[in-house]
């Protein structure tokens, strides 16, 4: 027909049947997950449902997770640690990472090759940590102010964060810290949160001084507006989007805020106001979030003796993944095996296993070993040394 049109939907949505200019997924039902500083909580979307999923946090404020096994990681930045727990068993947490300072407002979940990628505003940092919190690397530290937020695409191989600091922007790199990129670098001043369409292959963003949400392509280019609104962007702290929505907390109204996410339009609040104190970062919890990916380190951890990491995908001749050494350690010119660092001290990192006992993790690199040793909680309790090969 001259001049008509016809809706079509991208592979795994079907258009709405109430509504056929918008697109819907054709399995599971979506819902959000909100850090709330002093618990996390889940909203099932389709019926308005709030469930409180982890209880007694002491300042929650960064969160992802893993739809496969069901399980949430977030940060604290009270504790100065990063947890893990079954997403329908909340409270049986786990610590992964208990440094001396983890203050870590962005936090994502690489759901491919299974690492913790989280910034760190107090070191200024940008790290990564596998799902153990046994095996960790500083990936970005040079010309970093305050990182917030993170997002991944692990089959891209691309990370994003924003910086919020005296030079506010939005930058990208590998998720092997190469390839790095500023992205946006004007108009923009507390840029928040930041989130990944991995379907339009753009980047969404909040911006708190703003009171804007803006999105871009992966490299930055064709941005656009998508809503400018002082009633309901007062103070947006985190975004995430999912069909063909955008959704977002703001920390004076106190509410999460949905929107379409290609005109700014149909604003509704999905709480009532002011009825979330301290609304912090929140994802929408569905297996169309994470998309099946080939994990390229799954053989032989990809030749690699420590770390194996997604490289990023510029073209098709450039390579998958990469190898990478935990901090006190450095890359042979094999580009595969890690040996010590003589320039580096080495390092450790204090756990606390599930059974409430310090596990104190301490990296030997010049043998390829990690030394464990645990210190029972109870008084009187015995000492163990042990030593696990890395190989």
């Amino acid at each position: 027909e001259i001049g008509g049109f016809k809706c079509e939907c991208m592979e795994g949505y079907m258009r709405d049947p109430r509504n056929h200019t918008h697109c819907k997924a054709t399995e599971g039902h979506a819902s959000l997950l909100l850090a709330r500083r002093h618990d996390i909580r889940k909203i099932a979307l389709d019926h308005m449902e709030m469930t409180s999923i982890v209880n007694n946090t002491k300042s929650a404020t960064a969160l992802d997770f893993v739809f496969r096994t069901g399980m949430i990681f977030w940060s604290d930045v009270s504790t100065q640690s990063i947890y893990k727990a079954p997403i329908d068993e909340g409270n049986e947490k786990t610590v992964v990472l208990k440094a001396s300072s983890v203050t870590s407002d962005g936090l994502a979940v690489d759901w491919i090759y299974n690492h913790i990628y989280f910034t760190d505003t107090h070191k200024g940092t940008i790290e990564l940590t596998n799902f153990d919190g046994n095996m960790g690397k500083v990936l970005i530290e040079d010309e970093l102010d305050i990182p917030r937020s993170i997002a991944l695409d692990p089959i891209e191989g691309w990370m994003y964060w924003s910086d919020w600091g005296a030079s506010p922007r939005i930058e990208r790199a590998g998720m092997d810290g190469t390839h790095r990129t500023t992205i946006v670098n004007y108009d923009v001043k507390w840029p928040n949160g930041i989130t990944l369409d991995m379907v339009r292959k753009r980047i969404y963003w909040v911006d708190g001084k703003l009171n804007i949400i803006s999105s871009a392509n992966y490299d930055g280019s064709q941005r656009r507006q998508i809503l400018y609104s002082t009633e309901y962007l007062r103070h947006p702290f985190s975004i995430t989007t999912f069909e063909d929505y955008i959704y977002w907390t703001d920390w004076d109204k106190q509410t999460v805020f949905k929107a379409n996410k290609f005109t700014g339009q149909n604003v509704e609040a999905i709480t009532a106001m002011h009825m979330l104190q301290h609304p912090m970062v929140i994802h929408v919890y569905h297996p169309y979030r994470q998309p099946d990916g080939e994990n390229y380190c799954q053989a032989v951890n990809g030749h690699c003796s420590h770390l194996c990491l997604p490289a990023p995908h510029i073209n098709e001749r450039s390579p998958r993944i990469s190898c990478a050494c935990p901090t006190g350690l450095k890359l042979m010119e094999d580009g595969q095996m890690c040996v010590e660092d003589l320039n580096k001290h080495t390092t450790g990192n204090a756990t606390h296993s599930g059974d409430g006992s310090v596990i104190a993790t301490t990296t030997q690199p010049d043998s390829g070993y990690i030394a464990l040793i645990v210190i029972g909680s109870l008084l009187g309790s015995s000492l163990a040394l042990g030593a696990l090969l890395i190989q």
